[in-house]
């Protein structure tokens, strides 16, 4: 039997994934500040981190896309589970 509990992590584990998504990209808008002010040194750093984020921000992408399809599973499970415990109470 699927618990309650299960339920709720998979869903911290996505609303983790979203938030992380949702600072990298603010990370990515914020980085480019003053930009034209920066030796080559710091620009160079700025294009490495850029790259960087960009990467990690589609691989929690997928990674979330993944979560969710599992946690519609579940919640799927879970819903015809309670349904059968009712009729078996009924």
């Amino acid at each position: 039997m699927i618990l309650n509990s299960i339920i709720e992590g998979e869903l911290k584990d996505i609303q983790a994934s979203e938030k992380m998504i949702d600072l990298l990209e603010l990370r990515l808008a914020l980085i480019k500040t003053n930009y034209a002010t920066k030796n080559d040194y710091e620009k160079n750093e700025v294009e490495i981190s850029e790259m960087k984020t960009a990467a990690q921000i589609e691989k929690l992408k997928q990674i979330a896309t993944e979560r969710k399809f599992v946690f519609e599973e579940t919640y799927g499970r879970f819903i015809e589970e309670l349904a059968f415990e009712d009729k078996k109470i009924a």
